[in-house]
């Protein structure tokens, strides 16, 4: 199991390579999400721990899905954590997976996530 200090160092090398490749300056990001230059650099650096809040909006600005984000820092992303708390069988399916020991963290964000996936292709045709 990663720590926090790892998870914190992997949420800032994907946001930095993310914004290199976008070729977007710090000084950019943070004119355009409206954030500090010094609390962004520090988040790349894996010296801040960032709220979800704040997770959500990067993701948005550097076109990265949330979930993405959000499983580097071993968290669950705020859309799941909504749809999670509407359905029952969703709750339960998930508790069962999350509480499963033969797997990894990995492997349960992957399956976490797909679920969450099929759920709302069902619930969309309903």
């Amino acid at each position: 199991m990663m720590t926090i200090k790892e998870q914190l160092k992997r949420f800032g090398s994907l946001v930095r390579d993310r914004r290199k490749e976008m070729g977007i300056t710090l000084h950019d990001l943070a004119s355009q999400a409206d954030i500090s230059y010094n609390y962004i650099s520090e988040l790349e650096r894996g010296k801040k721990v960032p709220s979800d809040e704040f997770v959500d909006k990067l993701a948005h600005f550097l076109e990265i899905p949330g979930e993405a984000l959000f499983s580097t820092l071993g968290r669950t992303p705020v859309t799941v954590r909504k749809e999670y708390a509407q359905s029952n069988n969703l709750r339960s399916l998930l508790s069962e997976i999350m509480a499963n020991d033969e797997l990894t963290r990995e492997e349960k964000d992957q399956i976490y996530l797909k679920m969450l996936e099929l759920y709302k292709d069902l619930s969309a045709k309903e």
